[in-house]
């Protein structure tokens, strides 16, 4: 698994729980984009145990949902507007708050995503999964007035950050972006998720911060909660998911260039409403490709509970 596909599938996913549901082959009854590619359904059908117990706290009352028209210049069938975008304002990002935004060209099974940040712009262009899946990055200047809870403005020229080679050179290329983005008031939502025990990366302690909490229903489990934030992992900053479906949670830990994913073994460990989740359980390490194998110890304790935001 390489660490590109982690990034587009977890780090963007927020917008559809693309990490959660990918595998469970639902869709989604809201209006939220799902980014290409599929992984594993968080967790097994081990007999229950005990539910946690922690009250989820009330809802976040939703203002107007947050809006985004960009133009893109490119080949292919990028050259034109991003349909049905998805906005995440106030995404936690390894460098700061982010703006991310998902959304389709006119090309089937292609989406577009886009991740505003002070630095810059990144646009990600990616198709198919597991062995199919293809990616190209490219990346601008061009950002002004960006404040991470309120929107910006782009107006950049776009360079291929690593150049495509094989069949990711079939994918449409992005030379230019214009547009704007609006947050509109959109809430992140609120987390009390502590998360404590070890990874590859090394030790993991502390409550989830710089949350961004995403809720959504799905015709195949019902509903479910994405909570993205940032913890410290060996004195250095990381992004952690926390996705939930009922009785089953999946923690994803991204640090640097490659992502570490964790399964809850046991039936009961998030309880999930409309409103957010509450979680308490033991997530396990999962091998990944090309990587050393987890040892027994690496395991996370992760409890608490978080409240939706307002949707994209």
């Amino acid at each position: 698994m390489s660490s590109t596909r982690n990034r587009v599938r977890y780090l963007i996913g927020i917008a559809g729980l693309t990490a959660l549901l990918g595998a469970c082959g639902g869709s989604s009854s809201s209006t939220t984009t799902t980014t290409p590619g599929t992984s594993s359904t968080p967790g097994s059908s081990t007999p229950a145990s005990t539910s946690p117990t922690t009250d989820v706290p009330p809802s976040t009352t939703a203002p107007g949902p947050a809006t985004a028209a960009f133009l893109f210049s490119g080949s292919g069938h990028l050259d034109g507007a991003l349909n049905q975008p998805a906005v995440s304002c106030s995404f936690p990002w390894p460098t700061g708050p982010s703006i991310t935004v998902g959304g389709n060209t006119n090309q089937t099974g292609v989406g577009t995503f886009v991740i505003i940040t002070s630095r810059g712009v990144v646009v990600r262009i990616a198709s198919g999964s597991g062995t199919t899946y293809l990616q190209r990055e490219f990346s601008g200047g061009g950002v002004s007035g960006f404040n991470p809870s309120r929107g910006a403005e782009l107006n950049s020229t776009l360079i291929e950050t690593v150049p495509a080679t094989g069949a990711a050179t079939a994918l449409p290329a992005a030379t230019k972006i214009t547009g704007s983005v609006n947050c509109n008031g959109q809430t992140p939502g609120t987390s009390a998720i502590t998360i404590n025990g070890m990874s590859s990366l090394g030790a993991v302690n502390g409550t989830l911060s710089e949350a961004r909490v995403t809720c959504s229903h799905y015709s195949s489990i019902g509903d479910s909660v994405s909570a993205v934030g940032v913890v410290q992992v060996g004195g250095q900053r990381a992004i952690l998911f926390v996705n939930s479906a009922q009785g089953k949670a999946m923690i994803v830990l991204e640090q640097g260039n490659t992502a570490y994913i964790f399964n809850s073994k046991i039936a009961g460990t998030a309880t999930v409403t409309t409103r957010g989740v509450a979680v308490s359980g033991t997530v396990i390490e999962q091998p990944i490709s090309g990587h050393p194998a987890p040892t027994a110890a690496d395991q996370l304790q992760v409890s608490g509970s978080a409240t939706c935001g307002s949707a994209g």
